[in-house]
């Protein structure tokens, strides 16, 4: 047993202590995975595949330890010692077969689950353990990652870091208990990324010392709210605060929805689930009208900004506080992104090195006898291993985004504890412009891949037991929450122009952006490559993308300074210049991105080997990305001549081949157990075995339809209704 009076850090020793690391494959068992397809009929239909031969542990083994940063054997006993001993955790990842009143119940069960176990290891302050226990959540049950987000992270963090102490005593302990069950009502139903808008209000009633809560018309309504449709007993509603008669803008408030009796709407709270979504319908989203509902003074959260009892108003002294949050859930959608990238390719590698089509004889080594593997036709490669590339490179920039943003956090909390420090603006500006710049691109990314994978399984990919139509529409919802995605473009945009503003005036850049202090070498530097082996070159990958995102920017600063003299108007100006200043945000995070990706080459741990199987990605990276978006390193005087488009192709589906005999290799890196894969996709690659098994376990697939008295029997014996 753990003692919950030990300190967390030694709860995790001998949490891991219950599993020998040495005796941990590399890549999680599959035996729980093998026993819940099994319903006792023969393991085996017939010899039916070949199981892939290209495989090579120590390239797997080295890419794992960097990617879980030399900490595999740890993430593996918390995994298999935390998830695969618990049934609910095993039946989330099935649930493919399930009504959503069905998913409903699954991720609620599971949501608490989380949430008890958590508690009752002491590990649920622990941030290496919420980071293992995120990555893992976030691939096993999207519904229930965004039902935990919604109340632990969102609800709770509000009332932690937003509420005053009296606020804090009175609730904080029981939403970490689950005695009461929060949501995070922002969203109204004609408002979203425009919070200013937003129009629920809260007067101040000076008489009884409350807040009343409104609704002013339908278009106010909160909508999507995460829990709230038929859970949450109480929510941090935004609203504008209204006293003495002035407006003071949207603040939050604690406001209880549902009776703590018998969980029937309180007085004044219309309340309701918003129905079926194109995904994640574990997690009920809900609606919410309120007509006069009165809540204490002291339900709002007044850590900061305060009401008196006489109704004076007092704004926070540090507004930048309201940041952490805000950047957190897109540095989480990020993270994210890179993950649902990982199964995702790993889905269509297994069955690619597996599944056969044609007598073709594309490959010097095929057996004649056999048809042609997937992975050995071109355009497979094309398609799919650039997804590689990609998994790579977002990871390493995911991951750098967050050490930035806990940085970043650590200096929220120092300001939060100091009446005198000073935030770090620099810091600010860069992580923000990061974040929703890099949540806005890797999530788009991922979504693109996902659907390009289920693509590439032909007729299977279709089928739910690919697992890829389920994960595309789970995952979906990642381009809108937290930001939709061309909103984030152009914050990201706007941090980039201002500062290429500064460096055009003869000002220094800071930070992040300083790169564009070097803006006149950049744009007169060209590329002098003669044969496509030249662009097997990182250091000239690196120069292109950052001449790309050096050029994008400056064309967007000329195209809206000459629209602001024509029109006159800034907002005119920025409108016409809008989808070029969110090909400028891509072009700088794939720009850094690959920067990360060269850090993490670098890392003294790699052998040379390794190294190079990475180069080789990086470069595939860089060289997509050229191939995509060849005209804007054309252009004018430009980076590249005419002569260089066929040379890239060329260089790009080189590396295509190259990396093909790794690829797979490259996928199992990502360590993902079994428990995570789809029928199609297990690592014994049986596809065609395992996806028979499973679509026996179908309830009635052998049977009759139900409609067979009423239509069939009818029809097929000419008698009419």
């Amino acid at each position: 047993s753990i003692s919950h009076s030990a300190p967390s850090q030694q709860r995790l020793q001998v949490l891991l202590s219950h599993i020998n690391p040495a005796s941990l494959d590399p890549v999680l068992s599959t035996s729980i995975t093998s026993s819940a397809f099994s319903n006792g009929k023969p393991s085996s239909l017939v010899n039916n595949h070949t199981p892939p031969k290209h495989i090579s542990q120590s390239l797997t083994h080295q890419l794992t330890s960097l990617l879980d940063n030399n900490k595999t054997a740890e993430k593996q006993a918390f995994f298999s010692k935390y998830f695969h001993e618990n049934s609910i955790f095993v039946k989330s990842r099935d649930i493919f077969d399930l009504d959503t009143k069905q998913q409903k119940e699954l991720c609620t069960k599971v949501f608490i689950q989380v949430v008890k176990d958590l508690k009752d290891i002491g590990m649920e302050n622990n941030e290496q353990v919420t980071w293992y226990l995120f990555e893992y959540l976030a691939l096993m049950s999207p519904s229930a990652t965004t039902l935990y987000g919604a109340h632990m992270i969102l609800f709770a963090g509000a009332l932690d870091k937003q509420g005053h102490e009296s606020l804090r005593e009175r609730y904080l302990e029981k939403a970490r208990n689950l005695e009461i069950w929060g949501c995070y009502a922002m969203t109204e139903i004609s408002r979203g990324s425009y919070i200013r808008g937003m129009q629920t209000t809260a007067d101040f009633d000076p008489e009884h010392d409350e807040f009343v809560i409104n609704t002013p018309g339908h278009n106010a309504m909160k909508f999507w709210i995460g829990g709230m449709g038929f859970d949450a007993t109480h929510a941090v509603v935004f609203a504008r605060l209204r006293t003495k008669g002035r407006d003071y803008g949207i603040h939050s408030f604690l406001v209880p929805l549902r009776s703590m009796e018998d969980h029937s709407p309180l007085p004044g709270v219309q309340i309701g689930d918003i129905g079926e979504k194109q995904g994640r319908n574990g997690i009920s989203n809900g609606y919410c009208l309120f007509t006069n509902v009165r809540v204490p003074r002291d339900n709002m959260l007044m850590r900061w900004a305060q009401v008196s009892r006489e109704g004076d108003y007092t704004p926070s002294p540090k507004p930048e506080l309201a940041y952490g949050a805000l950047i957190s859930g897109r540095v989480a959608v990020s993270l994210c992104s890179s993950i649902e990238i990982k199964r995702a390719v790993t889905v269509a590698m297994r069955y690619s090195h597996t599944r056969r089509q044609f007598h073709s004889k594309v490959s010097k080594t095929q057996d004649p006898k056999e048809e042609t593997l997937l992975i050995d036709y071109q355009t497979h490669q094309a398609r799919l291993i650039p997804h590689i590339a990609t998994a790579y490179a977002q990871h390493f920039g995911a991951h750098n985004l967050q050490a930035m943003n806990n940085k970043f956090l650590k200096e929220l909390d120092n300001l939060a504890t100091s009446s005198s420090g000073e935030l770090n603006r620099q810091l600010l500006a860069d992580v923000h412009a990061l974040a929703a710049g890099m949540k806005a691109t890797f999530s788009q990314c991922a979504a693109d891949a996902i659907l390009d994978c289920r693509q590439s399984l032909g007729g299977h990919g279709y089928s739910a037991y690919s697992g890829l139509a389920q994960y595309f529409n789970d995952f979906a919802a990642s381009m809108t929450f937290e930001g939709e995605n061309t909103v984030l473009f152009q914050q990201t945009a706007r941090s980039l122009l201002k500062v290429f503003t500064k460096c055009v005036k003869g000002d220094e850049a800071e930070g992040l952006l300083s790169f564009l202090n070097e803006y006149k070498q950049t744009l007169q530097d060209k590329c002098e490559a003669l044969e496509f082996s030249d662009f097997l070159d990182a250091s000239l990958m690196l120069r292109a993308l950052k001449y790309r995102s050096t050029k994008t920017i400056a064309d967007c600063a000329k195209q809206i300074k000459e629209y602001v003299i024509a029109t006159g108007s800034q907002s005119v100006a920025w409108n016409r210049t809008q989808y070029d200043l969110v090909n400028a945000a891509k072009a700088f995070i794939d720009y850094y991105t690959a920067q990360c990706f060269i850090k993490a080459i670098n890392e003294p741990q790699n052998d040379p080997s390794t190294k190079a199987v990475l180069t080789s990605l990086l470069n595939l990276f860089a060289l997509q990305i050229l191939d995509r978006d060849i005209g804007s390193m054309i252009s004018g005087d430009g980076f590249l001549k005419s002569n260089h488009v066929s040379l890239i192709r060329r260089a790009f589906l080189h590396l295509c081949e190259e990396l093909k005999e790794d690829s797979l290799s490259l996928c199992e890196a990502f360590n993902l157990s079994d428990n995570l894969m789809p029928p199609v996709a297990l690592k014994d690659c049986k596809i065609y075995d395992n996806l028979f098994e499973r679509v026996q376990q179908v309830p009635g697939h052998d049977q009759r339809p139900p409609y067979y008295e009423s239509i069939l029997k009818p029809m097929f014996s000419g008698k009419k209704e």
